[in-house]
């Protein structure tokens, strides 16, 4: 059995970095900036960019792509604690597979050496955010296990739907870039709360895996 985790957002708190991208990019354009509270509240409705920024839109999201994955906003992920103690106690039963969207293969390999998170994945899968989304991540997928069997472990649409596209099961996580009520809207095989309900989940499966 193979687990398959998304990393912005499931394994890093990367709340900071979007809302300083977001704040910046508005302070260049000469634009008032939401409250971060309210701001990330739109973005876990998953409210189009059109919606929260208005007619600057177009602007903005070019500069998004442009600033989001710069090392000076990168640093500003955290892992999110108990992250490093689940991938250690699931690599012995099975492959952990990164499934992640980033346009740069070697910043992101770069982050993870940084973050001490390198050493947990047997293999690391990258979709370009220019690319299919979910359909990308599938193919990924695919293309490392012909036959995939397993979790997919991810915060957003994107996640659950490759999930449901190759065929394994769906874990979507209540912490990340999307809100519990509007994952439930695509039905995923469970929806948790916490690491420690995701390592539950895991133990239930025949694992001994805990997370304090």
């Amino acid at each position: 059995m193979a687990y398959y985790f998304d990393l912005d957002g499931t394994l890093l708190d990367n709340g900071p970095r979007h809302y300083a991208v977001y704040c910046d990019i508005l302070r260049a354009l000469s634009q008032a900036a939401l409250p971060m509270e309210r701001y990330w509240s739109l973005k876990r409705s998953a409210t189009p960019n059109a919606q929260i920024v208005g007619a600057c839109a177009p602007e903005f999201s070019k500069r998004w792509l442009e600033q989001i994955e710069l090392p000076a906003y990168l640093r500003l992920d955290t892992v999110l604690p108990g992250v490093q103690e689940l991938l250690g106690a699931l690599r012995p039963h099975g492959p952990v597979v990164l499934v992640t969207m980033r346009q740069s293969a070697s910043a992101l390999q770069r982050q993870l050496r940084e973050l001490h998170l390198a050493a947990y994945f047997d293999a690391v899968l990258v979709a370009g955010q220019h690319g299919g989304g979910w359909r990308e991540k599938a193919a990924l997928i695919r293309h490392f296990d012909s036959h995939p069997d397993g979790w997919l472990v991810g915060d957003t649409e994107a996640d659950v739907l490759a999930a449901q596209a190759v065929g394994i099961q769906a874990c979507a996580v209540a912490w990340g870039i999307r809100s519990p009520e509007f994952l439930a809207q695509l039905q995923p095989t469970i929806l948790v709360a916490n690491l420690s309900e995701l390592a539950r989940l895991f133990t239930s499966n025949s694992h001994t895996v805990s997370v304090k």
